[in-house]
């Protein structure tokens, strides 16, 4: 893989890129690239106690002191991402409640 200089910008348009391919050529993910896809940012978002719609790449680059850092924290982050008990994914995902709000518009803007 060669994308240039060693910065997490660059890197995040590699990934974006190498997540778009699949669908683009007709070929399957892996359960690695799945796994990589479906919960490293959230994993990210835990790891540094944040919430934000920000791209994992921001939210490593905000933690550090420029783009170089960033780039080396990333793959840091990764090795640990790889490790994790992955039955903490699941507790998360049971934090977030999927609400489901009845509203009858009509009453609503009669209030109006």
């Amino acid at each position: 893989m060669y994308i240039g200089k060693p910065y997490i910008t660059i890197l995040r348009h590699f990934l974006v890129g190498y997540q778009f391919a699949p669908s683009e050529f007709d070929l399957k993910s892996t359960k690695e690239d799945t796994d990589f896809y479906e919960s490293f940012q959230p994993w990210i978002q835990r790891h540094f106690d944040v919430r934000t719609s920000n791209s994992l790449a921001n939210i490593i680059l905000l933690f550090t002191r420029n783009e170089k850092d960033a780039f080396n924290d990333f793959f840091r982050l990764l090795d640990e991402f790889k490790q994790r008990d992955k039955s903490l994914d699941a507790e998360s995902k049971k934090n977030f409640i999927d609400i489901d709000i009845d509203i009858d518009h009509e009453k609503l803007i009669s209030k109006l």
